[in-house]
């Protein structure tokens, strides 16, 4: 049995990730592929070390073909709750930044 491998990225501001182990840029397709089988991804913004994982994980869900029911039973695992509240503060903040160029 393969032992797990944790590869921790770094998110620059020209939106590449760079492999603090490997010392070299992953695109989001090798991302997937690691996660495939079975490595953890941790991505840490370089600027601020802000923890943006699952936002850049949830772009790497985009590109899975999945069957409907494996679609259906994510979504029942899916903390809704969590997501609403969360969609709801970046549409306030998006609001008040339009307000604030206005």
């Amino acid at each position: 049995m393969s032992e797990e491998k944790i590869h921790e990225l770094v998110l620059y501001t020209n939106r590449k990730f760079r492999s603090k182990k490997e010392k070299r840029y992953l695109t989001l397709d090798q991302i997937a592929v690691c996660i495939k089988r079975g490595d953890t991804v941790k991505i840490y913004k370089h600027e601020t070390r802000e923890d943006v994982t699952k936002e850049y994980l949830k772009g790497v869900f985009r590109y899975l073909v999945m069957s409907e029911e494996v679609i259906h039973e994510t979504i029942r695992k899916f903390d809704l709750e969590e997501s609403v509240v969360t969609a709801r503060a970046e549409q306030e903040e998006k609001l008040t930044l339009r307000k604030a160029l206005k």
